[in-house]
Order: structure tokens, then C-alpha cells, then sequence
């Protein structure tokens, strides 16, 4: 067989068909090169078409795919922010599907759900601390009264008792005046002869009119000071001992140190000798009450760091827009390594059975309420001095 492709070149071919050397025929084959092309651009354009819309297939699941792992955590993202600003725990993500963020967000709703339950117990907790933290206060300040409360009975008594004292005192005088008055009156009522004069004068010597009469001014004197101590004293009391007031009020913290100073006096006198340096000071808004607890905690913690004799100096000045109070004393002093301690709840240098530990938190704690500052220097064997800084607010 013996082959001419297209000889024509018309896209048409031919083969003769030989036996023996000998054609036999002719073969002829016929292609429609026109259809050749619209078929090959047909599988090119439906190959076009196939990977168009895989793409546009794979666009979706994408994009599904996309959105069902996006939304999600812009959910959480957006709900940990409106946590985070606005401390609302009782937000809750939306749980999309069963997939593993539909786990995620339904343990973080879980775990919200136990956050908004503990925040609840914390605030009842804080409000019950709260509440036993102003009892505590409270207490520590009837604690306080009550240890000196022999001691103002005491500085009550003393004069008191002059007072008593000087009133009997008066009363005998009286009697003698009234007496010699009778007597005089009598005498001039007769004859004024030389033998009555002298018999007046007598009498009057007899019943030491001229000594009573010196040391009457003197008994009254002395019993209207007495009645103004116990006056000072009561109401020095009444102040500190009155329900802590919810609003600041402008205050001289001289005239607070000096009223708690006098509450305080018995527990010092006798082992201590005071030495005031009050600077001028202007008035300033605090809370007078909170500060004179905070004054007397310094004051009989002075006095109980001195063992037998010794001196507590309280100084004032005005510098650096602070009232700047110092209350310092010559007793036995605290170790350095319990500086950094001493105002710590419950926590005391003193021996078992004095004190509660917390005068001097419930100190601080004061003083940080009214927005100063207090520090301690200490030396052992030397004393301790502590420093109150509190702003000049008008």
C-alpha cells in the first residue's frame, strides 16, 4: 500500500491498494479541518469554563470557610475588648456551628458564666470585708476609749475634787462671815465705845476674817478652772468618741492634736514629758474625727514605747502645700527589719495582751483616705518618729 497525503493540499488523502505489484484500488480519505478547529475551541473554551467555576467554587468554600473561622474570633476578640473596658461579664458569644470554635466559644461562655459567678462572691466578699473593716475601726476606736477611760475618770475626779473640797471650804467661810456680820451688827446696834470696838476687833482677828477674804477670791478662782477642765475634758471626749462623719470639713489639725492630747494626757503624764511646737498652719478639708483616732494611736504608742521617763515632741508646719506633722518619742525604738511591718494588719511590736495590731493600719489607712502620707524613722535604744503629711485643701 503506498500512500499520498494530501497531494491537493485540501486537507484530503489518498492510498492505493497494490496485490502483487498489481493496484488494485484506491483508498481516499476525507477531513473536515473546519470542524478539527471548532471542536478543539470548544474543549478549550468548556476547559476555561471547568476552571472558572473551580475557582469561583473555590472562592466560596473560601470564603465560607473564611467567615465560619473569622467571625468567630472577631466575636471573641470583640467581647474580650466590652469585657475588658467595661468589666461587663454578662456578655455571651454566639455559638455559630458544632466545630471546634463552636467548642471554643461555648467553653468561653462557660467560662464567662463562672467569672460573673465569682465576681458576684467577690463583691459580697468586699462588701462584707467592708463592713467588718469600718466594725473593726469601730471597735479598735471603743477599744481605745475604753483603756482610757480610767484615766479621764481620773483627770475628771482631780478636779472634782478641789472642787468639792473648795466649795466645803467656802461653805465654813461663809458661816464665819455670817457669824461676824451677826456679831458686828449687835455691836453697832449699842453704844460704839472703845471696849466694843476692841471686842470687833477680837472677833474678827478670832475668826481670820482677812485671810478669808484673801483666799475667798482665790477658792473661787480656783474651782471655776477646775469646772472648765472637766468642761475641755468631756467635750474633747464626746468629740473623738462621736460617729466618724462621711464628709470633709475644714479642720485645724493644732486644735485636733491639742483635744486629743487632753483625751490622752493620763496615759502620758506619768511617763512622758510634752513638748509641743505647733507651727501656723492653715485650715484644711479632712476628716478631723479619723485624724484625732489617728493622733491618739501615735500619741499612746509613744508613751508606751518610753519604759520609765522619757519625751514625746509633736511639731506642725506648714511647707510644700502639705500640714506637716511629726509626733516623736524617746523610747525603746523598732528593729529595722520590722520597720517595713508596722502597719501591716494585726501585726504589733508591743508585748501579748497590749494592743490589737491595728492602730497603726487603721492609721494609715486614714491617712490615705485623706490623700497624705505617713512614714516612720526609727533607731533602737534611740526612739521612733513618725511623719503626717496631709494636703492643704480649702
Amino acid at each position: 500500500m503506498s500512500q499520498n497525503p494530501d497531494p491537493a493540499g485540501d486537507g484530503n488523502a489518498a492510498a492505493q491498494v497494490k496485490l502483487n505489484n498489481e493496484t488494485v484500488g484506491t483508498i481516499f480519505l476525507k477531513s473536515d479541518m473546519n470542524a478539527f478547529y471548532l471542536r478543539a475551541l470548544w474543549y478549550i473554551i468548556m476547559v476555561i469554563i471547568s476552571v472558572g467555576i473551580s475557582l469561583f467554587a473555590a472562592y466560596l468554600l473560601v470564603s465560607k470557610l473564611q467567615r465560619s473561622i473569622t467571625d468567630p474570633i472577631f466575636d471573641l476578640s470583640r467581647l474580650m475588648n466590652i469585657i475588658s473596658n467595661d468589666k461587663n461579664y454578662s456578655e455571651r458569644a454566639v455559638v455559630h456551628n458544632d466545630d471546634e470554635l463552636g467548642k471554643l466559644a461555648r467553653g468561653f461562655n462557660h467560662m464567662m458564666q463562672a467569672i460573673q459567678t465569682k465576681n458576684g462572691e467577690l463583691e459580697e466578699a468586699y462588701k462584707e470585708i467592708s463592713y467588718r473593716q469600718a466594725k473593726s475601726v469601730q471597735q479598735e476606736k471603743m477599744a481605745s476609749i475604753g483603756q482610757l477611760a480610767a484615766g479621764v475618770a481620773h483627770e475628771i475626779n482631780n478636779p472634782t475634787g478641789f472642787i468639792s473640797s473648795n466649795l466645803g471650804a467656802l461653805g465654813r467661810y461663809s458661816n464665819k462671815l455670817a457669824e461676824f456680820i451677826h456679831a458686828q451688827g449687835e455691836a453697832l446696834s449699842s453704844d460704839q465705845s472703845p471696849e466694843v470696838l476692841e471686842k470687833l476687833k477680837g472677833i474678827r482677828k478670832k475668826l481670820k476674817i482677812d485671810y478669808v477674804l484673801e483666799d475667798l477670791e482665790e477658792l473661787i478662782k480656783e474651782s471655776l478652772d477646775g469646772t472648765d477642765r472637766i468642761k475641755r475634758i468631756v467635750k474633747n471626749l464626746k468629740t473623738f468618741a462621736r460617729i466618724d462623719e462621711k464628709e470633709c470639713k475644714l479642720a485645724d489639725l493644732n486644735k485636733c492634736i491639742e483635744s486629743t492630747l487632753n483625751i490622752v494626757w493620763n496615759e502620758i503624764k506619768y511617763k512622758a514629758n510634752v513638748e509641743k511646737e505647733y507651727g501656723d498652719i492653715p485650715l484644711t478639708k479632712c476628716f478631723p474625727q479619723k485624724l484625732n483616732q489617728v493622733f491618739m494611736n501615735l500619741l499612746v504608742n509613744a508613751s508606751q514605747a518610753i519604759e520609765e521617763k522619757g519625751k514625746i515632741k509633736i511639731k506642725t508646719w506648714n511647707g510644700d502645700e502639705f500640714i506637716n506633722i511629726s509626733i516623736s518619742d524617746t523610747g525603746q525604738g523598732i528593729p529595722e527589719d520590722r520597720l517595713n511591718r508596722i502597719f501591716e494588719p494585726f501585726y504589733t511590736t508591743k508585748v501579748a495582751g497590749v494592743g490589737t495590731g491595728l492602730g497603726l493600719s487603721i492609721s494609715y489607712d486614714i491617712v490615705k483616705e485623706n490623700n497624705g502620707e505617713i512614714t516612720v524613722d526609727s533607731e533602737v535604744g534611740k526612739g521612733t518618729t513618725f511623719h503626717i503629711k496631709i494636703p492643704i485643701v480649702e
